[in-house]
Formats: structure tokens, sequence, C-alpha cells
């Protein structure tokens, strides 16, 4: 999971975290299976990874500090995370 950044958890935060993991999972899996995605990374290695680079465009905390990024910053973290998954 990502790192906490901040003091407090919401239970609304924690919910949505864990749904982004469980659909990072589903879907770095779908890339394997179909030789998409590389496949000696372990998997909770790359969710966390890809949350942490996600966190600045997720994180309602921190999205206030990253709004001169935006909309160019997701897309290239996308494009970067979907650039080392390359088999």
């Amino acid at each position: 999971m990502v790192a906490a950044s901040i003091l407090e958890k919401w239970p609304a935060w924690e919910g949505f975290e864990a749904d982004l993991q469980a659909t990072l999972t589903e879907i770095i899996l779908f890339g394997r299976e179909t030789g998409e995605f590389e496949r000696k990374t372990p998997i909770d290695e790359i969710c966390d990874a890809i949350l942490q680079a996600m966190q600045p465009f997720i994180n309602p905390l921190m999205l206030q500090h990253n709004l001169d990024l935006l909309p160019e910053g997701p897309t290239q973290v996308a494009n970067l995370v979907l650039r080392s998954l390359a088999p």
C-alpha cells in the first residue's frame, strides 16, 4: 500500500486505496496472462510502486500541491508505468 503521508487515515480513503490495489492487481495479472506485461517482478512490488507514482494525483491531501502538473502529470506517470511493465 501507499506509504502513509498523512496523520489521519480516513475510512473512505482506506477503502478507495484497497479497491485501487485490487484493481491494479487484476490489470497486472491480465496483462501478464496476455503477454503484455513482464512477469519477473512480484505483483505486490509492482502495485506498491504504481500507487506511489500515482499518489500525488489521487491522494486528496496531496492533490492540492500538484495542481500545476494537471493534466499532463497523470498521463506522464501512466506512460512511465506502462513502459516499465513492457515485456
